[in-house]
C-alpha cells in the first residue's frame, strides 16, 4: 500500500467534502493504516466475503427489510 497516495487521497476529499470508499481491505495490517484516515466506506475481503450473483441480491434484500 502506497501511504503517500492515500493520505493525498484522504485529504483531497476532506478538503473537498466529497466522500471515498477505500477498497482493497484485505488484511488487519491494511485496516490499521486505512482506519486512521476515518474514510466513510470500507470494503474488501476481510470485511465481506466474495457474493456470486445471486448472493448479492438475497443480501441487498435482506438488509432492506
Amino acid at each position: 500500500m502506497d501511504r503517500a497516495i492515500l493520505e493525498y487521497i484522504m485529504n483531497l476529499s476532506k478538503q473537498t467534502r466529497i466522500k471515498v470508499c477505500v477498497e482493497g481491505v484485505e488484511n488487519e495490517e491494511i485496516l490499521s493504516v486505512v482506519q486512521t484516515y476515518k474514510p466513510e466506506l470500507l470494503q474488501g475481503i476481510l470485511l465481506f466475503q466474495t457474493l456470486s450473483g445471486g448472493g448479492i441480491f438475497k443480501e441487498i434484500f435482506q438488509w432492506k427489510r
